[in-house]
């Protein structure tokens, strides 16, 4: 059964965190997106200052890569922790794109604190279709890799990333939502690229192997 929710609404989380302090694989195709650091705030937030609790939500790149036949979506942040921003209860980060047939499709991370209060937290992975309101449509693999330019992986379910395809007019957005599991307000908070525009698209191929170790 399909899980149709409001776009504005962040998730429970309820996957496997995954561990960090690997090494992140750079862009093999060229970044889909930049985005300046410290415009992570609503403009419902008092102060500019509220971008500082949020560095979790502070897009910096989205890129993507295939390796080993597994097309995935990469979200650079300010700093990434497995906890969420003290000024809201839900953190959700989506990467959207739009297919060859024109459709809109996503993939999603969600950190919920109401899962483990005041404790580290374990991100869920979904993908799903954007129409007019996000639907989910089953979970996915990923991996944070937490810590100053984290970087968050979201992998692409094959049937959403067919080979030689492109993934077009991409974009990522960063969410924080407050009330019990998320059914609060919700803001978004951060977009890269910012206001309505969309990143270069990403064909999808086969990154290069890497290269073998100096002799």
């Amino acid at each position: 059964m399909k899980l149709r929710i409001p776009a504005a609404t962040a998730l429970v989380s309820l996957a496997l965190a995954a561990p960090a302090a690997a090494q992140v694989p750079g862009p093999c195709a060229g970044i889909a997106t930049d985005d300046p650091l410290g415009d992570n705030f609503t403009l419902v937030d008092v102060m500019q200052t509220q971008a500082n609790l949020r560095q979790n939500l502070d897009l910096q790149e989205l890129y993507f890569r295939r390796d080993n036949k597994v097309t995935s979506a990469y979200v650079k942040v300010r700093d990434l922790q497995t906890a969420v921003a003290p000024d809201g209860t839900s953190n959700v980060w989506f990467v959207v794109w739009t297919d060859s047939a024109g459709a809109r499709k996503f993939v999603a991370a969600t950190l919920d604190a109401t899962q483990n209060p005041g404790g580290a937290l374990e991100p869920l992975f979904r993908f799903g279709t954007l129409a007019t309101q996000f639907t989910y449509e089953g979970e996915t693999t990923g991996k944070f890799f937490t810590g100053p330019n984290g970087v968050i992986r979201i992998d692409i379910p094959g049937a959403l990333a067919p080979l030689n395809r492109a993934l077009g007019g991409p974009y990522a957005d960063a969410r924080v939502g407050r009330g019990f599991q998320g059914t609060g307000v919700v803001s978004g908070v951060d977009r890269a690229p910012n206001g309505t525009a969309v990143g270069t698209d990403f064909k999808v191929a086969d990154c290069p192997p890497a290269p073998s170790p100096a002799a």
